[in-house]
């Protein structure tokens, strides 16, 4: 066996080791490996897991001789023992146990000073490399071995030598520690510097999977998302399209603004999208609706490409939910149809909470006013309300947050009407809805976005006629959310995810309202208990035999897991950055546009209204020179049409109507501080000419749409 394990080792270093090799010197390594040395231990085991040959006999034999000579390894010899029992996927419990009692056990070196590189209480063994750190986290970590004192003593080990990392190796040890789910701020940080240093030198996949371990931890670094946009127009070439979608939803996950992403991704998935599968499609809209981007081109590709028949049927319910989000109706009709018959024909089993944010995402579209029964829409409509009227249970059955999404929805769209039923009845009554999510004692579940989510519900339930049940349940709303302070570090501001909040619902597959804690140095970073895929790579002696590994480790950015980690955020997150920011820099346009004209104008961004630039009736009437206004007239509240503000059909502009959301926004908005509202269209506003012409245009604008 000494003898077989230095020939193995020098071909593997060559690149000729070959499993017929190591199947027939089974017998004589398990009659001689008692012979061996650690170091011979090692080889023979690397061998092994290079041919990725699984031999039973040989795999017991050094597992034994292992743990009779657990104590004469070197550490970093442990490491690489450890590497090959993960490529084989060897769960050894004993071995694991031991490997990590040294591990956590060694003395920490001060990485200021280079005395501490000679500490070991096992001989005068030097610091672990690089590379051994990497092996020993990816070997835990893949064969399920979670245990918080080994992977902070890793941690440790990693912050003593993190500037030697290859780019290679600082993805592996990320991915590692994102699915053990242990957080270390100061070497999360440490890791983002070396990879900003390194950005360069990664592949398409690290690339990848080193974003999407970063969004797994909600840590958004906005310097290294940047670098990365830097390298992007030359790494995208060598992309494959779950590439480019995981990498969307890792943006879409920390929520960075970044108009540069969408003019390079949407693209690249227009070139490729005859390669695009079902669920690749489905995966970008996830990416697309949770930052409420619409990108008109992308969604009418989408509506031709996806064939709704092939769609299962939760991929049905998250892609009309996520078309709602972006206020798109060009693919309600082929999925609706296809929903339906899955429904009726098939008779398919359905849990309640996605029948319930299917029905909120067909009224916020505007699809219960169909004029006759023939529409799909409404047909899928009036179904799914049958079911959730045929529930014993519902209250029971849903959700907080998807109760709080249909609460909303009923009370801002009509019940589905057909041709020979004037008014029909919502299958639930929102007043219900809201006292069962409207309890004080839950504050502590609220995450941002629960919080300004329950703000829009309150602000429903503040225009319905006067009733005890409605203002109970407003002012219990009023507790609960005031318990919870302003994010001051938010950008935008919050009000401006109030506003763009009231289009992105409802929140699809999310029963919980609070993410599992983690474990670590620091739980300042809140995930989802969805875990991402470890890169599986190989981490054998020669480069021939990881790049055959790499063929083996599943896809990195799935259609599945990217999409999940894109749709799940922090518990400071909050959805649609992309509508936020449309809304401040129109408002803010605005505002420059109207003091170029010398108009008195206010931005207002309290809670209770949608935010708006309000404007003195008589100071419009003095810009466009006209008599004093009457007493009776009000002053003028401008807000600003996003691209969610109008469902649309597909690129063309004729055909865009304000959404149910908006238009509640503006009649919230006349009834609180009896203002006159004009929305501002984003497609009307003037790309070009001075601020000054720009305010000119507005005020005729403003003047004529005000009367």
């Amino acid at each position: 066996a000494p003898d077989l394990a230095m020939l193995c080792h020098a071909w593997a270093q060559l690149g000729f080791l070959h499993e017929d090799l190591c199947i027939a010197m089974a017998d004589r390594v398990v009659a001689t490996a008692q012979n061996c040395t650690t170091q011979e231990l090692c080889w023979l085991m690397d061998a092994y897991a290079t041919a990725r040959c699984c031999v039973q006999s040989v795999n017991l034999e050094i597992m034994k001789q292992t743990l009779l000579k657990i104590d004469d390894f070197a550490l970093s010899e442990l490491c690489l023992h450890a590497s090959s029992f993960a490529r084989l996927n060897l769960q050894c419990r004993g071995v694991f146990d031991a490997i990590g009692q040294r591990l956590a056990g060694m003395p920490f070196a001060d990485c200021s000073s280079m005395e501490g590189h000679a500490l070991s209480i096992h001989g005068q063994e030097k610091l672990l490399s690089a590379r051994d750190v990497t092996l020993a986290a990816y070997s835990f970590s893949k064969l399920g071995f979670y245990s918080p004192p080994i992977f902070k003593a890793i941690s440790r080990r990693s912050l003593e030598v993190i500037r030697d990392f290859t780019a290679r190796d600082l993805q592996m040890l990320i991915v590692a520690f994102a699915k053990a789910r242990h957080v270390d701020s100061e070497l999360l940080d440490s890791i983002s510097v070396q990879a900003q240093r390194r950005i360069a030198q990664f592949n398409s996949e690290s690339l990848v999977l080193m974003l999407r371990s970063m969004a797994f931890f909600s840590i958004k670094d906005d310097s290294l998302f940047t670098r990365v946009l830097v390298q992007l127009p030359r790494a995208i070439l060598t992309f494959r399209p779950s590439d480019a979608i995981a990498m969307l939803n890792a943006y879409a996950a920390v929520q960075v603004y970044s108009v540069a992403l969408i003019d390079l991704v949407t693209p690249f998935l227009l070139e490729k999208a005859p390669a695009l599968t079902p669920s690749d499609w489905l995966s970008a809209l996830r990416g697309y609706s949770a930052m409420g981007c619409k990108d008109a081109t992308f969604l009418s590709a989408m509506s031709v490409h996806l064939e709704a028949s092939k769609l299962s049927w939760s991929q049905l319910c998250s892609a009309i939910i996520d078309c709602s989000r972006l206020s798109f109706a060009g693919a309600s009709a082929s999925l609706a149809e296809v929903a339906l018959v899955r429904l009726v024909k098939d008779r398919v089993v359905c849990p309640v909470d996605a029948i319930a944010e299917m029905y909120s995402a067909l009224l916020l579209l505007g699809h219960s006013t169909s004029d006759s029964e023939d529409g799909k829409e409404a047909g899928l409509l009036m179904e799914l309300a049958d079911r959730l009227r045929s529930c014993s249970d519902l209250l029971g059955a849903l959700p907080y947050k998807t109760c709080a999404s249909l609460c909303y929805s009923v009370m801002l769209a009509p019940p589905v009407t057909s041709g020979r039923v004037e008014y029909g009845e919502h299958p639930v009554d929102a007043l219900f809805l809201a006292g069962h999510f409207a309890v004080p004692g839950r504050s502590w579940l609220l995450s941002t976005e629960d919080r300004l989510m329950l703000q829009q519900v309150r602000r429903t339930l503040h225009l319905l006629p006067w009733n005890r049940r409605a203002l109970k349940s407003e002012q219990d709303l009023g507790e609960l959310t005031e318990a919870e302070t302003a994010d001051e570090a938010m950008s935008p501001p919050e009000p401006f995810y109030l506003a763009a909040l009231g289009h992105l619902v409802p929140h699809h597959n999310e029963a919980k309202w609070c993410s599992p804690p983690l474990s670590g140095s620091s739980c300042r970073a809140a995930i989802s208990g969805t875990r991402i895929a470890p890169a599986a790579s190989n981490v054998s002696s020669t480069e021939s035999a990881e790049n055959r590994d790499s063929d083996q480790r599943s896809r990195c950015g799935s259609s599945d897991s990217s999409s999940e980690l894109g749709e799940r955020l922090g518990l400071d997150r909050c959805r649609g950055t992309f509508a936020a920011n449309e809304i401040q820099e129109g408002l803010r346009e605005i505002m420059a546009a109207l003091s170029a004209c010398d108009i008195e104008h206010h931005l207002i961004t309290e809670v209770e209204t949608e935010v708006h630039v309000s404007i003195p009736r008589q100071a419009l009437s003095r810009c466009m020179q006209q008599p004093e206004p009457n007493i009776t007239q009000n002053d003028i509240a401008v807000v600003w049409g996003s691209k969610l503000h109008y469902v649309s059909n597909g690129v063309s502009q004729l055909d865009l109507s304000l959404s149910p959301a908006a238009r509640f926004q503006v009649t919230a908005l006349k009834a609180s501080r009896a203002l006159d509202v004009v929305v501002v269209p984003y497609w009307w506003w003037p790309r070009h000419g001075n601020l000054k012409e720009r305010g000119a245009a507005l005020a005729r604008f403003l003047s004529d749409g005000a009367e």
